[in-house]
């Protein structure tokens, strides 16, 4: 476990070069495309939430987890036309977000812009922060002050929103700082899960061939794999959420 003065460095540390990287993003912005940014930004898909909800539906469901992303990769090969259709009504009546889309969508409602901006998914991300937090650092029973955590994680996003973000308020803008700090945080993503992955591997276990064997060995895991608890209904929603993901995220 890590103390808690080492976790707090490192987060501010982390903290002070996302802002760097969307700094020296917004000051060289020449608003060209940059294919390779674009698609690692794609990575905010992949959120801390993520990292929970996938890997405890893996481990209780084993299947169950990739629907979601069959979803997602459908929408990219499929379902493009729409998503054009929508980038263009968003540049006709200048939606920057799909909270600014619902309201504009339903009588032009602030109420409703604002319930669908701050109630379901920003919750979640501030539980896995703030879980994260507890587990790096031993805090299994999530002491009182960790809701603290919790509201400085929020200011910290909102401030990071208004600077990078929602200054101007024009799709003509393209966000080149916080697309920037959103693609370098994709790579710090896909090292982590490289390095993990060859932890397990090659560390727990003698390779992959050792870890497969293990692992179909093992009957809670073959009970995970085989198992038919909700069959093709669950698959098809999970495609169904993964889609909608992609509109939403």
């Amino acid at each position: 476990m890590l103390s808690i003065e080492v976790t707090v460095f490192a987060a501010i540390a982390y903290l002070a070069v996302l802002f760097v990287i969307a700094y020296r993003g917004d000051k060289s912005s020449t608003n060209t495309v940059k294919p390779y940014r674009y698609s690692l930004a794609q990575g905010v898909h992949c959120t801390s939430w993520a990292f929970f909800g996938t890997v405890t539906q893996s481990a209780y469901y084993g299947w169950a987890f990739a629907p979601t992303y069959i979803g997602a990769i459908i929408v990219f090969l499929l379902l493009h036309g729409v998503q054009l259709k929508l980038l263009n009504y968003c540049k006709q009546k200048n939606i920057t977000s799909i909270a600014d889309l619902k309201g504009t969508r339903y009588s032009k409602s602030p109420v409703l812009a604002a319930f669908v901006a701050v109630v379901p998914y920003i919750s979640l991300q501030l539980r896995a922060v703030t879980s994260s937090f507890a587990a790096v650092t031993g805090f299994d029973n999530s002491p009182l002050w960790l809701s603290d955590l919790s509201f400085l994680v929020a200011l910290f996003m909102v401030g990071f929103g208004f600077l990078f973000g929602t200054r101007r308020l024009s799709l003509a803008e393209q966000h080149s700082g916080l697309m920037d700090a959103i693609a370098f945080e994709s790579i710090v993503k896909l090292v982590a899960f490289v390095i993990v992955g060859l932890f397990v591997s090659y560390s727990l276990f003698d390779g992959l061939s050792d870890l497969f064997r293990a692992s179909f060995e093992n009957p809670v895991t073959r009970d995970v794999l085989t198992g038919e608890e909700g069959g093709g209904y669950v698959f098809t929603v999970h495609i169904l959420l993964g889609a909608l993901s992609m509109f939403c995220l």
